[in-house]
């Protein structure tokens, strides 16, 4: 019996040398390959551009701070063009006349007294409506207050995507973490998987057992995949959200 035990904990030892030997950090190399501008098996946070460059990028490229943006530009032209407004009512007239003229009248007038100068002649005719100007005031205070509510959706816009930003960011940073203890437990797993079935061939483990063993290995090997999707997801959903290829993180 202690013999058998001996045996046993030799085979673990060599498997679990060999297994650690050929993988190092598992048998995920094909992680690091799934974007080759980016390592997995590094820590991202070394190869991701600063997260407040990756904040500057995402504000130009955001269509809702975009969106924003143009609505402050038409909240100013609005006021502006109200306040032109005003000049709709007056009109600005000139002419030039040269040679004798006179006026036309008539009754005992001298016509030298009706006599016009030649000359240009300027003129300027203003029809405002007292509505117009009464109410000139409150529309440019309207617009002004359109002006402030427009720069304020702006500022709550990119508080928004630097808070969706962070999130997105650290919960990267978190599933990679997450990867790594799954791609540990995998590796152990496998030795304790490859160690019984040596056992099991050696007649020293009951089919029971070795079955165990292989499910084990197994759920741990879907739970690698699924923290390794969930990271690559959370890369995607970080590119897609500041408007860059996977390659336009990489810091330079």
């Amino acid at each position: 019996m202690l013999l058998g035990r001996f045996i046993g904990l030799i085979s673990f030892v060599v498997v679990f040398t060999f297994v650690c030997g050929q993988t190092s950090f598992g048998q995920t190399r094909n992680v690091g390959q799934i974007n080759s501008q980016l390592d997995y098996e590094r820590d991202l946070a070394e190869q991701l551009r600063p997260f407040e460059e990756l904040y500057q990028v995402a504000l130009r490229n955001s269509p809702v701070v975009k969106e924003q943006e143009s609505q402050i530009e038409y909240r100013l032209e609005e006021t502006r063009l109200t306040k032109l407004s005003l000049l709709n009512g007056i009109v600005a007239s000139g002419s030039y006349s040269a040679g004798n003229q006179s006026l036309v009248a008539i009754g005992p007038i001298s016509s030298d007294n009706l006599q016009i100068s030649s000359g240009y002649r300027a003129g300027i005719q203003a029809n405002l409506s007292l509505g117009d100007l009464v109410g000139m005031r409150g529309r440019v205070r309207l617009h002004q207050a359109q002006y402030r509510t427009a720069l304020a959706r702006r500022d709550n816009a990119r508080q928004n995507l630097k808070r969706e930003l962070n999130e997105l960011y650290q919960t990267l940073l978190t599933n990679q973490r997450i990867l790594k203890i799954n791609i540990q437990d995998e590796q152990v797993a496998l030795v304790a998987f490859q160690t019984a079935e040596i056992d099991w061939k050696n007649g020293r483990l009951s089919v029971d057992q070795y079955a165990g063993a292989s499910r084990l290995y197994s759920d741990v090997r879907i739970k690698t995949e699924a923290a390794r999707g969930t990271l690559f997801t959370s890369l995607q959903d970080l590119s897609t959200l500041i408007g860059v290829s996977l390659a336009g993180l990489k810091a330079n």
